[in-house]
């Protein structure tokens, strides 16, 4: 599925990009949700934000075949994304969504597991599992963990 791969990339942007010039303490939140066809990645940062798509279209026109391989993670989270947006939002955060469209029985949702401690550098993490069970009108399993 490559959510994984999608959750470093951005992770990792938001470390060394969006707070490069904050306090170390400042956080990242990190909010999935597991939908029976989907998976939602938000990321929440606190700098100061970007256009997404004009960031992407210079991006693919910087990097050329054999270039170093820095700069990409942008492009591969897109790639890999079935939908994403960047936006600020009413608490003065900005917000990276990735949606990837899957099909989650509950066999392998059980599988489905995040290391979220180990992609992190200095900054905070918070960060909340939500697991939507397949009755739409039944309450989520809700996980919560900050660190």
């Amino acid at each position: 599925m490559g959510c994984k791969t999608a959750l470093a990339e951005g992770w990792t942007n938001a470390v060394r990009h969006g707070h490069k010039d904050l306090p170390p303490e400042t956080p990242i939140d990190i909010e999935v949700a597991i939908f029976p066809q989907s998976i939602e990645i938000r990321i929440f940062d606190r700098g100061p934000g970007f256009d997404l798509e004009h960031k992407i279209q210079e991006r693919k026109a910087q990097i050329k075949p054999g270039d170093d391989l820095g700069g990409r993670g942008l492009l591969l989270i897109a790639e890999i994304a079935d939908r994403l947006s960047y936006t600020r939002t009413a608490d003065n955060r900005n917000c990276l969504l990735f949606i990837k469209h899957c099909h989650i029985t509950e066999r392998n949702r059980c599988r489905l597991s995040l290391k979220l401690g180990t992609i992190g550098k200095d900054a905070p993490l918070s960060w909340f599992l939500v697991i939507h069970q397949s009755r739409p009108k039944a309450p989520a399993t809700r996980l919560q963990s900050s660190g």
